[in-house]
């Protein structure tokens, strides 16, 4: 059965001269097989339904007397003389080829629930039309009233990625074939709208009214389901409708195949992995990529000139993976307020999505002012930030990201031990460029059970692209460590899990950030394929001595610190963070400036932690400071 182009259509007109004709065989008027003498080109509203539900002439006869009696005051007054009621005998009385078939069980009228059989002995129990069917028949096609709380019509984004209008093209080819069955179409991928968007613009195509239905809201009953199908069907062939069925981690796969082996006409399965359901065509709707983003912006941003906005669109489409209809609100807040609300507003509505258990958001308040590195490290670090801002020019403007999909993101390894400035380093970064900082914490994502691991790490990842954030591994040699020589299973999972991050790692399009304290521990060929590798080093004097005198805010009252007795202590520099802190609380609860007392006292609480007793003379001449 087709749902394109044979939607009930007809005359009116025409209709009323058949049901006139309808009361004349009630009221015994010799039968006549011509029916009526058919206008050239004419139908009615019955011939199109009898068409789409390949209904046989004595079929179409019945709806027609159902109709007849419900809306045709000649055929109800003329039924009075047959009881009153349309039932089988009266049909098989006035109407041409009659066959006993057309009330059995597996008949299109009853399959599809077109008419309704009451009480009693079949050949006499009192037949009427569906209400929706009546309903439309007389020219109302609204969505049938058990199919209300489950379907609702699905809306769409007037801005489509150019790869999803050949996605569409795709599915409206395979649905246009009149002669073919129709296809389940499976969406998949990591663009929730844009496979919405799809769905929504193959039915307009078509002329179809798309309706959406989630997956989870299947009946668990097999008989409701099966019910639910009907429905479904016959409304679609009816008003000429698609359905959407959104597939997530709740849907019952066995339900939603029981249903699909039901169902006719054009239905579209939606979901972020393919759905494993034999007989379903399968396209695939990724997110655009950056060049496709940046035609997008620039498509929306048609006569924008301002240096500024187009800089901040094109860095917005190197660092996130944003869909067609975020653009289109990322265009509206430019157009409303310049480019620091695309950016800002944009990043900041981005980031409200729910929290994973795998990561924790860092708020980054660090700047480089507050970095105590070599000269050439903090070059390095600004390297970095260069090469996220100028991403599109290099990938798509010059052409590289034609060569390989391989590398087009950028990574990078900060080493070094224990508080040198490693995490501060990710949050000056994610500063810089605006970008959400997400802590991966690596004993919530390295799983004993197989496959878990990557699993946990695709989730990591896919919200990590889709926001644009960047990603920072710490302690990464647990998860980055040598592969192993396989001696049993674990090694060879372990080994998997390895590179299956090497594939995502070079196929993320964002900033990931790894931290370690033991380099030599990490993978040889997992370091050669890194962007940047930035060598953090324990703190010499000089050094310490710059990070002394930048460890208290302006507003804290000290006295007379010596910065080069304190920088004399070997520590690193989260060690002096650390003791600074606590130094202020002891000052704070005494009522007084922070001083060596209490620096003193910090310290030999801060060492204290790794078992480390300082000696009378490593502290020689900080009580005398106090």
């Amino acid at each position: 059965m087709s749902v394109v182009d044979s939607r009930p259509t007809g005359d009116r007109a025409l209709l009323d001269r058949e049901l006139d004709h309808l009361a004349r065989l009630l009221d015994g008027e010799t039968r006549d097989d011509a029916m009526l003498a058919e206008e050239p080109g004419a139908r009615t509203p019955l011939d199109t339904l009898a068409d789409v539900f390949a209904l046989t002439r004595f079929e179409r006869g019945l709806v027609a007397l159902c109709l007849g009696a419900e809306v045709h005051e000649g055929v109800g007054r003329a039924l009075l003389r047959h009881g009153g009621n349309v039932t089988w005998s009266v049909a098989d009385r006035v109407l041409p080829e009659s066959h006993w078939s057309a009330l059995a069980p597996g008949s299109q009228l009853r399959r599809w629930q077109l008419l309704d059989v009451g009480p009693g002995r079949l050949v006499d129990a009192p037949l009427s039309v569906a209400e929706p069917v009546l309903h439309h028949l007389l020219g109302i096609d609204d969505l049938d009233p058990w199919l209300v709380p489950l379907v609702h019509p699905l809306r769409s984004a007037a801005l489509m990625a150019g790869s999803h209008g050949d996605v569409t093209e795709a599915v409206t080819r395979c649905w246009r074939d009149p002669t073919a069955p129709w296809q389940v179409i499976g969406l998949h991928g990591d663009d929730e709208q844009g496979r919405l968007d799809v769905a929504w613009l193959t039915s307009v195509d078509l002329g179809l009214a798309p309706y959406r239905l989630r997956g989870s809201d299947l009946p668990a009953d097999p008989a409701e389901r099966a019910h639910l199908a009907t429905v479904w069907t016959r409304s679609a062939l009816l008003s000429g409708a698609s359905l959407v069925i959104d597939v997530d981690d709740r849907t019952d796969t066995g339900a939603l195949s029981a249903l699909l082996d039901r169902l006719d006409g054009p239905v579209v399965l939606s979901s972020r992995n393919a759905v494993p359901i034999t007989d379903v065509v399968h396209h695939e709707v990724r997110r655009p990529e950056s060049a496709e983003q940046r035609q997008l912006w620039r498509a929306v941003l048609e006569g924008v000139t301002d240096p500024e906005v187009l800089a901040e669109v094109d860095l917005l489409a190197a660092t996130h993976r944003l869909s067609a209809r975020e653009i289109e609100q990322g265009a509206s807040l430019a157009l409303l307020d310049g480019a620091s609300a695309v950016g800002g507003r944009l990043r900041r509505q981005l980031r409200r999505g729910d929290v994973d258990a795998l990561v924790r958001v860092i708020e980054p308040r660090a700047r480089w002012s507050d970095l105590v590195l070599p000269p050439d490290r903090v070059e390095l670090l600004r390297a970095m930030v260069d090469q996220v801002r100028v991403r599109c020019v290099v990938h798509d403007d010059w052409g590289f990201a034609d060569r390989s999909s391989r590398g087009l993101g950028s990574t990078a390894l900060f080493a070094g031990e224990p508080g040198t400035g490693k995490t501060m380093a990710a949050e000056v970064v994610a500063a810089e460029l605006d970008l959400e900082l997400l802590h991966v914490d690596l004993s919530a994502v390295v799983s004993k059970y197989i496959g878990e691991t990557e699993k946990n790490l695709a989730r990591v990842f896919d919200r990590a692209d889709q926001q644009g954030a960047i990603l920072l591994f710490d302690e990464a040699d647990a998860l980055f460590g040598r592969r192993t020589e396989v001696t049993d299973s674990h090694d060879r999972y372990a080994n998997i899990e390895v590179s299956y991050l090497l594939q995502r790692m070079e196929s993320y399009r964002g900033l990931a950030i790894l931290t370690t304290n033991a380099r030599a521990a990490l993978d040889k060929a997992f370091v050669r394929r890194l962007g940047f590798i930035v060598q953090f080093p324990f703190p010499d004097a000089m050094h310490r001595r710059l990070i002394w005198e930048g460890a208290f805010p302006d507003r804290t009252p000290t006295r007379d610190l010596d910065h080069a007795r304190l920088a004399s202590l070997s520590l690193s520099g989260g060690s002096i963070s650390n003791i600074a802190r606590a130094a202020a609380f002891r000052a704070a609860s005494a009522g007084g400036p922070v001083t060596m007392s209490d620096l003193a006292w910090a310290a030999r609480a801060e060492l204290a932690k790794s078992d480390r007793v300082l000696a009378p003379a490593d502290l020689a001449g900080w009580e005398a400071g106090s």
